[in-house]
Formats: structure tokens, sequence, C-alpha cells
């Protein structure tokens, strides 16, 4: 399983991102599953955001690790905070956001991976402008829409997270990492 992300993914606000992201935690809930971490802090789906994923290491080290799995890979993605920060979420920029996010998501497909799209999480006012009301007014419906669109699974992870869990408005405390990794096993087991 590879996660890719923002620094949601990596863990940004947790005590310890190593052992306390929504990935390492994940690894501990699915224990014969092998979960790799792939986030990178500030990174959008816009291709031309000011920190695309595509052109990030973390997205390089991701293709190495789904294109050795071969066939046998879920990418677990979620991204979309940045993306709603004003320098991002701007003309023409943002009019691109569901064809990057699809071409992203599609490169993973095409390498044999089953995608899953983790909707973004709800933010406070943040230091960081992540806008609140443009990601779930706006781009959440996106998503949504594309996972549709693609046939990807999309996952609403946010059940038992609130305003306690973030560290800053936007990033988990341990205790909201826990409750996503939690949310997202449970997903992913859950008979159809």
């Amino acid at each position: 399983m590879a996660c890719i992300g923002d620094s949601i993914t990596f863990g940004v606000g947790s005590s310890d991102p190593k052992s306390k992201s929504y990935p390492s935690q994940l690894q501990q809930l699915l224990k014969s599953t092998s979960v790799r971490n792939f986030g990178a802090p500030g990174a959008t789906a816009l291709a031309g955001g000011d920190i695309p994923y595509a052109k990030q290491p973390a997205y390089a080290e991701a293709n190495a690790f789904v294109a050795e799995a071969k066939k046998n890979v879920t990418v677990i993605a979620l991204l979309g905070a940045n993306d709603a920060r004003p320098e991002n979420w701007i003309a023409p920029k943002r009019d691109a956001f569901a064809a990057d996010y699809a071409a992203l998501l599609d490169h993973f497909a095409a390498l044999g991976a089953t995608i899953v799209i983790v909707l973004p999480l709800h933010v406070e006012p943040n230091p960081y402008a992540v806008d609140g009301v443009v990601l779930e007014k706006q781009i959440t419906p996106l998503i949504r829409k594309l996972a549709a669109e693609h046939h990807f699974r999309l996952i609403d992870a946010s059940a038992g997270i609130d305003a306690s869990q973030l560290s800053d408005g936007v990033h988990l405390t341990d205790s909201g990492y826990a409750a996503l990794a939690k949310n997202i096993a449970s997903a992913l087991t859950a008979k159809p």
C-alpha cells in the first residue's frame, strides 16, 4: 500500500511522523500489508501549484514502489488542502484541478495500482491560508466527481475527527491521525 499526499499524509502535527502518521498507524492495523508513507509536505494535486506532488521526490519514490510491487498494490491518495490556498486556487490554475489530480492517479493506475481517494479533512482557521470553504464547497465536490468518473474508490474518513484533534487548524494530533488510520482501515476491510 502506497500512501501519497501532502503534510497530512507525512504526519506533520504528530509527536513523531515516523510512528504516529496515519500510514504508520495503518501499518499497525493492517499487519499483513506493507504500508509506505510517500507524503510530501506542501504538495498540491495541481500540476501548476506552488509545490506539485508530481515534482516531489516522494512521487518518484512512490512510482518505484508501485512499479516494483507490480499489480498487487493500492495507492491511497489524500490531496487537496494545499490546492485550497489562495496562491494555488486562482484562475486559470484551479480550472485544471480535476484533470491534474486525475492524471496523477491515472498514472499509478496504469502501473497496475488500485486507486483509493480519501476526501480532504475539514480545516479550521490556520496559519497556512488553507481556505476551508474552498476545500469543502469547491475541491471536495470535484474530487467526488473525479472518483465517480474514473471508478476510483472514495473514502470519507472524517468520522469522529473534530477540531480538538487538529494541532494547528489543518494538521492532526496523534489521536486525530489514529482516528484517520482507523477510519481508512475500516473502509478498506469492509465487505462491499
